[in-house]
């Protein structure tokens, strides 16, 4: 019997992906199969987080690839939807569609001038290290270093989407209704649908940053919607 099409969930947080989208696995059943990995010796209760965006990315691909051959449609929440977009960016041949829930911290690089953005994405191509080192595991740091680190992985991410054409993979961006369009994160949304080629974004009314728990039937039905078009 044929298998089912994937979705892979990517928590915010540094959270384990575990209950983290309630009622997602239900909803789906049938249509999709939810794929939910967590880094190994994560954490949560004794303070062991995930830490930087293109070393979560690297294990989920790793992880993906042990698990099947066809890629996968990314949900990513919060800072989760950063990793997706690295997840995009440094493995593209096993993501089928991404679906970003509010994406934060904002990516400041987006409101930068493109062309110095442009200049970075060249000369980190140059520079990049190779994406088959080892992994390091999770460490114990507070949440506001966790923070810091997601801050700064997203210049990087800005100055890599100038640079690297997603817009063969689908993607919707969404930003919850309490964000005011003029807002960091209401414009930070917008440049980031912009910078992705064909991208679509969505305000989901009435939603706060927890949009994912707030909303499931809508998370679902985005994420089928990006499988149907993949």
């Amino acid at each position: 019997m044929k298998r089912l099409p994937r979705v892979l969930a990517v928590p915010g947080g540094g959270s384990s992906v575990h209950e983290y989208y309630p009622e997602l696995a239900e909803l789906l059943e049938g249509r999709a199969e939810l794929f939910v990995v967590d880094p190994p010796e994560l954490d949560v209760a004794a303070g062991r987080r995930w830490l930087k965006p293109p070393d979560h990315a690297r294990f989920l691909a790793g992880a993906v690839r042990r698990d099947g051959d066809d890629p996968v449609v990314v949900v990513g929440h919060s800072l989760g939807a950063l990793v997706a977009l690295r997840l995009a960016l440094d493995h593209r041949e096993l993501v089928a569609g991404l679906l970003l829930l509010d994406p934060s911290p904002p990516i400041f690089g987006l409101l930068l001038p493109r062309p110095l953005l442009r200049l970075a994405g060249m000369l980190r191509r140059l520079v990049r290290r190779s994406s088959r080192r080892p992994v390091p595991p999770p460490r114990a740091l507070s949440f506001a270093t966790r923070v810091r680190w997601y801050m700064s992985a997203t210049f990087p991410l800005a100055a890599d989407l100038t640079v690297t054409d997603l817009g063969g993979i689908p993607t919707v961006v969404v930003s919850a209704g309490e964000h005011q369009r003029e807002s960091l994160f209401g414009r930070s949304h917008a440049r980031l649908t912009d910078a992705i080629r064909g991208a679509r974004l969505e305000v989901w009314p009435n939603t706060t940053h927890g949009l994912h728990v707030e909303r499931p039937h809508d998370v679902a039905a985005g994420a089928l919607a990006l499988l149907e078009g993949a």
